[in-house]
């Protein structure tokens, strides 16, 4: 399976070798943090977003809490985004992507450490009917994306749409 934050990586990277000429399109920092930014899921703030829809009734200081471990783990994702994104703008036009994810491997892994720590924390803060109103996705960011729903299934080769 390809982890999601590697998913998120490829993309941008074989954009910057599709782009041709004088590098004036070169993506930049900012294009690679962008990418980037949903590698690490945020399940607290994505509970609060469903709280109404999910009928969750979050109690208020359930609500607070989950909003301070959610500001947290912006701040750390971001961090880590930052510098995945620093490496990225440093690669030359002709990287070869899986070279680069290579080389960003610890980087990928404590992005995945910190999603996966993320919930088990939003977990505990549930009760164990609210936990069960949380749909696959917030609880398992990480699965494989059924055939049809965007990249990083296995199995696919070559450049997007080829």
């Amino acid at each position: 399976m390809v982890p999601l934050l590697v998913a998120a990586v490829l993309p941008p990277l074989r954009a910057q070798a599709q782009v041709g000429g004088g590098g004036g399109n070169r993506p930049t920092v900012a294009d690679f943090r962008a990418w980037l930014a949903r590698a690490v899921p945020n399940p607290f703030i994505r509970i609060l977003e469903l709280n109404d829809s999910l009928a969750l009734d979050l109690s208020p200081e359930q609500k607070r809490k989950l909003q301070v471990l959610g500001d947290s783990l912006k701040m750390k994702s971001d961090t880590l985004v930052n510098a995945l994104a620093e490496t990225l703008g440093e690669t030359g036009r002709n990287a070869d992507p899986m070279q680069v994810g290579m080389r960003m491997t610890t980087r990928i892994q404590e992005g995945r450490g910190l999603a996966q720590a993320a919930i088990k924390d939003a977990e505990a803060v549930l009760t164990p009917d609210q936990w069960a109103k949380i749909p696959k996705s917030v609880k398992e960011p990480f699965q494989q994306r059924p055939e049809g729903q965007g990249e990083g299934r296995r199995g696919r080769r070559g450049p997007p749409g080829g």
